[in-house]
């Protein structure tokens, strides 16, 4: 079995041209940048993103889409703020029968999760989730931002408190970006926390998987936080030996909490011995 690949040959070349790790970035950080508004959401879904979703829908609908009354109260605003940005470009936004969230998760290819903030936490309050990163909507609806990372080493002690500012102090109509990358065996789009990812014998059996993330302000007390998922066989970095270099950097640089995180820990010599007979190539 092979990790699906979510991208085309020109998005993988792209992809690994500028990658999540570029210049060696550390492995975990917020990251967030700004963007421009029109680029917020770059694209409208499309047959093959639509056909997954519905696939979800139809089979387990409660573990994908989910609110509480606190969320329930701004999916109209969600609903607006979604068609509105989609009328700008000429895109339709049809209605499918499946409730207003569920519907509005079809016109984008990204998740779509409301924070609120209720006695001084952001908590995950409603969401369309049909690609999660080894977590569950059923289990995680309602949990503050720190409880969205319990279960997963150290992350809180990396991110928490940063990510609590940034939320804070997210002003109306900016939007911010940030991609993160983890390494994986084979997987597919829709994994939550019911199964062990099996782990290949070989490296380069690996596969990257990538998450596009923005966080939009959508009143005083909502942020919208947007996730898009895409994957590639991690082979393909063979032909890209400067993202080589940068990810043996990356991971030579995790502190000892970044690396209890991180999911080649148990083979970080072999990745890294790949990692650098690919790096070589580039001064041949």
């Amino acid at each position: 079995m092979v990790s699906p690949v979510t991208v085309s040959a020109d998005e993988a070349a792209a992809f690994f041209r500028d990658p999540p790790w570029r210049g060696g970035a550390q492995r975990y950080r917020v990251g967030l940048s700004p963007i421009e508004p029109h680029d917020w959401l770059p694209e409208a879904a499309g047959p093959v993103d639509i056909a997954s979703k519905l696939r979800l829908y139809r089979s387990c609908f409660q573990d994908v889409v989910a609110q509480t009354p606190a969320g329930a109260r701004f999916v109209p605003v969600l609903v607006e703020q979604l068609k509105g940005f989609l009328r700008e470009r000429g895109v339709p936004a049809p209605e499918a029968g499946f409730g207003p969230l569920a519907d509005a998760a079809l016109w984008v290819p990204d998740d779509l999760c409301l924070m609120v903030q209720t006695a001084g936490l952001w908590r995950l309050e409603a969401a369309s989730l049909c690609a999660p990163s080894f977590w569950t909507l059923r289990d995680k609806l309602g949990a503050s931002l720190t409880g969205l990372h319990e279960g997963q080493a150290g992350l809180n002690e990396l991110l928490g408190d940063r990510m609590q500012a940034v939320f804070e102090r997210l002003p109306e109509g900016r939007v911010l970006e940030r991609r993160n990358w983890f390494l994986y065996g084979p997987s597919e789009l829709f994994e939550p926390l019911d199964r062990d990812i099996e782990q290949p014998e070989k490296i380069p059996d690996l596969g990257i998987r990538t998450e596009r993330q923005t966080l939009r302000r959508l009143a005083p007390d909502c942020i919208l936080f947007t996730i898009r998922v895409r994957q590639l066989p991690f082979e393909l970095i063979e032909d890209h030996p400067a993202a080589a270099a940068d990810m043996a950097k990356s991971v030579r640089a995790l502190t000892d909490a970044e690396w209890l995180a991180f999911s080649q820990r148990h083979r970080t010599e072999e990745l890294l011995h790949y990692l650098d007979r690919i790096a070589l190539t580039k001064a041949c």
